[in-house]
């Protein structure tokens, strides 16, 4: 999914990708919490990933606009944030789906999904760099790697 949502990010934009990602992902869910039969199930399965797979190139675009200083830290966090959740849901899916079911643990994801897509629309737009800006980070970058290290 990484070459379709990089072209995509390229012709819509980092935030109508991520935004149009995570309401997909809702979508899917309903798809997928609400199916009748083992093809919608497939199909709700298959949705989900194709609408998450969309969600990198957005992300990874963003977090380097928003951090050009940081980026490493940025996506080290952003990467580390995701493996905890990876390994606290299946945790937490499992104590839910007992008591609730499986289709009703998969429908309180959806609120999250829409509410932070919601989020992603309405927060203000990271500034796109212009020549100037790049040329002076080019320039900072060249000398602190030619800069002798201090003792």
């Amino acid at each position: 999914m990484q070459f379709p949502a990089g072209a995509l990010v390229d012709r819509l934009g980092e935030r109508r990708l991520l935004v149009g990602s995570l309401f997909a992902a809702a979508g899917s869910l309903v798809v997928l919490g609400a199916s009748p039969s083992l093809v919608a199930f497939v199909l709700g399965c298959g949705l989900f990933g194709l609408a998450t797979g969309m969600f990198g190139p957005a992300r990874g675009m963003t977090l380097s606009r928003t951090f050009p200083d940081n980026e490493g830290a940025a996506f080290g966090l952003t990467l580390a944030t995701g493996s905890v959740g990876s390994a606290l849901l299946p945790f937490l899916a499992g104590l839910l789906v007992g008591p609730l079911g499986w289709r009703t643990t998969v429908a309180l994801a959806v609120p999250g999904f829409v509410v932070v897509g919601a989020a992603t629309w309405v927060s203000p737009p990271t500034p796109r760099p212009t020549r100037a800006t790049e040329n002076r980070a080019r320039r900072t970058s060249a000398r602190t790697r030619t800069r002798p290290a201090s003792r």
